[in-house]
This record gives structure tokens, sequence and C-alpha cells, in this order.
């Protein structure tokens, strides 16, 4: 560390630093996850998950029919799109709590920014949450008629 430096006015622009990564990798990581999304249900996708077959927790094969199937796809589709969102919002969580513990958050409120990917993270899973009817509307939009 230099000499005459002021610490706080480092750790602040560290976390000017971290305030845009969190707000860059929101932004990218919410395009890929439509894209590998999208992709999970191309034909090829579809066709290798009716090929394989269900395990349960011990390993063991399951007889699953075409349904079980399908819902367990959606399933796992479903957790990957969620599941990707998930490092840029505890990265913002994690940039808050290290400001909340230098006590820099009190006189810097647009670190609260911080705070968006999370509040994204949990209208996504509120929104996209996964209904009778959502599961429905996925099974005849992407999987009905394929095999």
């Amino acid at each position: 560390m230099c000499s005459g430096c002021n610490p706080i006015k480092i750790f602040h622009s560290q976390l000017n630093f971290a305030y845009i990564n969190v707000l860059i990798l929101s932004h990218r990581i919410y395009h890929i996850k439509q894209f590998v999304y999208r992709s999970r249900f191309s034909a090829r996708q579809l066709e290798t998950a009716y090929r394989n077959d269900l395990h349960d927790q011990q390993g063991n094969v399951l007889d699953a029919t075409p349904a079980e199937k399908a819902i367990a796809f959606i399933r796992t589709s479903m957790l990957i799109r969620t599941a990707m969102f998930e490092g840029p919002a505890f990265f913002g969580l994690a940039v808050l709590m290290i400001a909340a513990q230098n006590g820099v958050l009190v006189s810097g409120s647009w670190l609260w920014i911080n705070a968006l990917p999370l509040a994204v993270l949990i209208a996504l899973i509120v929104i996209t949450f996964p209904t009778r009817e959502k599961v429905i509307t996925i099974f005849e939009n992407n999987i009905k008629g394929v095999r």
C-alpha cells in the first residue's frame, strides 16, 4: 500500500469496480440464460432426454413414462435457468455485505443498486414458479409432438 493513500478512497474505488461488474455480469447472464433455456428445447436435446433413463437418488433406473420424462426435463430446464442467475445475485449480495461491514453502506447509498440482481432473481423465481398451468403450457409449446 502506498504511503499517503487514503484507504477509504481506495475501498470506494474497489466497490465502484465491483458495482460495475455486478451490473455487467447480470446483464450478460440474463441473455445467456435465455439462450441456454431455449436451446434446451431443441429437437436433439428433447430426443436425448426421451431416450435417457431416469434414476432415483440411489442410482436405480426408474421405469418412467414419457410424461414423467417430460416433467423431469422441464423441471431441470427451469432449475438451470434460475441457477444461472444466482451468481450475479449473490455476488451483488456479497458486495453489499462487505460494504456494510466496512461502514460504507450508510454513506454510499448508491451501493444498494447491488441488490438489484437479487431482486431480479426473486422476481424471476416468483414469476416462473412451475405451476400446473405453466408446466402444461411449456409442454404444449415446446415438447408436444417431439419424439
